[in-house]
């Protein structure tokens, strides 16, 4: 009876409810989205429902496409209560990763001929429980989908390439991978490195391979006419959005001007670049606890050995898209944020020193490294000589000893976000971060990173000494992996989360007492942390912050500052402070602008008071 449990148990069902139900105990925690990457991809979704969020969208400037809205879209136009909505939308996110052991699964038993079916469970569960998934798919931004497209264009590809197909057959696995690897680049921008993977590696199997069973004609004309498509949808949805059809940052390739291209291959362009690809190398390693560092010793051992290994096709098409992915984003990634460093204290805004070890770009690909890593050490030991062991040790520690002496210095006081680094950020103080506003910087934070990154060389090493004992090696990394999981969950994500609810539910009642009357909802905050999730949860309302040029021009709108202070840059002689309103911990207070405004609190029994002898702060 255990072996018939165990055997029903180590299948891909059980995978995929084992890791659906790890990604979900965290999301009753989570109230509403944090950071505007969140918020962006709903906006067209919430229009429908007749809540426009045009103004706010183009105070932030970007644009981020729209694929993923065909998941969310009948929960955005049915539940209303936004709360709800929100965990329903995380749901979403963890019922799409939990595929992702499911394809692996299949991937090491049916096209890797793994033969051990208890190493290939622990291969696929593991490779579903890197903290890059769990924490970047608890947020409603494209990572999730981003993480987990790869996987079904494998099995497409690999499906495709096995065995004699009729016609028919054949058709239908060429529209298939083209609408997969074009739906990659509807739900963002960046989705442009799966699709250029996807179509070098047709073309490997066509004419490296010599495998006809990809119809190429069929396949390009659908990519194509896909394409097409996208562009004049997403053309659409801009033009509704933000009523313009320009470039957008987030929505084009515009930055790649002839000056930016200049500056690239400047001596001082190409040294900042350089210093940037060591650091995303650095963090992938790191937040994946050295199995980016396995992953990329096994491939390229491969590539260059394979006739002399008789590396199967299916290994190979594996390691190739794979290693496509990961150089693709990371050339894609760094070149994108890299005017953001050469500006460096120029202006404040652009002082982002943690670009130099931004790691979220390479989430999906780092995820694909990784299951070669694992693969290849615990079901493919031949392949690991002392030599190679030693190769991915070194790469690990040359990578801690480059963030130490170079990168380390340029990060501390610099601005960040909590939510970006949330792979390697455990042991750094993010107080700042999660209460102080969007834009600031976090205490320890290169000392954090540091000491977290020995740590996980330490159990990377200690899970190689231990690579033949297949359960302890399975147990030390799963439960280092459970363990990243739960700090993160509730040391960046919900403690950006109460923060920003926290405040609403302060100000909540006395903000919703005008619901219903546009011309008074407005909302101007002075933190930026708080925008987000306050557009989110005030769905119907106009939210505002320094960035909206529009700001000064409202008449009449409710003001959320710090306490003792004012806003001098809207104050006017109809400026009052609500009282019976403590901010408590918050530091914060709530201010009225308008005599329209203040009225209709007065009538709604909330006592006010004019503020007059405003200090300049």
């Amino acid at each position: 009876m255990y072996h018939k449990l165990m055997s029903k148990f180590m299948t891909k069902t059980g995978l995929f409810f084992i890791v659906f139900f790890v990604h979900i105990a965290t999301i009753p925690l989570y109230h509403i989205p944090i950071i505007p990457d969140e918020l962006n991809p709903l906006a067209l979704g919430f229009m429908a429902r007749g809540e426009d969020w045009s103004q706010y969208l183009i105070a932030d400037g970007y644009y981020y496409k729209y694929g993923q809205l065909f998941f969310y879209f009948p929960f955005i136009y049915f539940i209303r209560n936004n709360v709800v909505l929100y965990r329903v939308m995380l749901i979403v996110n963890a019922l799409l990763v939990s595929f992702i052991p499911v394809c692996a699964y299949e991937i090491v038993t049916r096209h890797l001929k793994g033969s051990d079916k208890k190493t290939n469970f622990y291969v696929s569960l593991l490779t579903a429980m890197i903290p890059v998934i769990s924490l970047n798919s608890k947020y409603t931004w494209s990572e999730p989908f981003l993480m987990v497209l790869p996987w079904i264009i494998l099995l497409l590809l690999l499906n495709n390439m096995e065995g004699e197909k009729s016609r028919k057959k054949k058709c239908f696995y060429s529209i298939l991978t083209a609408f997969v690897q074009v739906y990659a680049y509807m739900v963002h921008t960046r989705g442009i490195v799966i699709l250029t993977a996807t179509l070098m590696c047709v073309c490997v199997m066509r004419i490296v391979f010599q495998n006809k069973n990809m119809q190429l004609g069929i396949y390009f004309t659908a990519t194509l006419l896909l394409l097409i498509f996208d562009r004049e949808i997403g053309t659409m949805c801009q033009k509704i959005l933000y009523g313009s059809t320009e470039n957008l940052t987030g929505g084009s390739l515009g930055f790649l001007t002839s000056e930016f291209i200049g500056k690239l291959f400047s001596f001082r362009g190409l040294k900042i670049w350089g210093e940037e690809i060591i650091g995303w190398l650095f963090a992938s390693v790191a937040s994946t606890f050295g199995l980016v560092s396995l992953g990329l010793v096994a491939s390229f051992a491969i590539m260059v050995r394979f006739r002399e290994w008789k590396t199967s096709r299916q290994e190979l098409l594996i390691i190739i898209f794979s290693i496509l992915c990961f150089c693709g984003a990371l050339i894609l990634g760094t070149v994108f944020f890299l005017d953001n460093l050469l500006m460096i204290n120029s202006i404040e805004i652009s002082e982002r020193g943690d670009k130099l070890i931004y790691v979220r770009y390479l989430n999906g690909a780092n995820v694909c490294i990784s299951f070669i890593g694992l693969y290849y050490i615990m079901l493919k030991r031949k392949l690991w000589t002392t030599a190679r062991l030693s190769y991915s040790i070194i790469l690990f520690i040359l990578l801690h000893g480059f963030f130490l002496s170079v990168i380390a210095k340029r990060i501390d006081h610099t601005v960040t976000w909590s939510n970006v680094m949330v792979t390697i950020n455990y042991l750094c103080d993010l107080k700042q971060c999660v209460r102080g506003g969007l834009y600031s910087s976090a205490g320890f934070l290169s000392g954090g990173i540091a000491v977290f990154s020995l740590a996980a060389f330490l159990v990377f090493f200690i899970v190689l000494v231990n690579k033949k004992r297949t359960n302890i090696f399975f147990s030390i990394f799963l439960t280092v992996f459970l363990m990243a999981y739960v700090w993160n969950s509730y040391n960046v994500i919900y403690r950006s989360d109460i923060y920003v609810t926290e405040t609403i539910e302060e100000y909540g009642d006395v903000i919703k007492s005008v619901r219903g009357e546009e011309r008074l909802t407005n909302i101007y905050l002075d933190d930026e942390i708080l925008r987000c999730g306050f557009q989110y949860y005030f769905s119907d309302y106009y939210v505002l912050t320094k960035r909206d040029n529009n700001r000064k021009n409202v008449q009449d709108m409710f003001i959320i500052s710090p306490d003792g202070t004012y806003n001098t840059e809207l104050f006017v002689d109809e400026y009052f402070e609500v009282l019976d309103l403590e901010g408590g911990d918050l530091g914060s207070h709530i201010y009225v602008k308008g005599s329209s405004l203040n009225e209709r609190l007065q009538e709604k029994g909330y006592r006010t008071q004019r503020v007059v002898d405003v200090e300049i702060r």
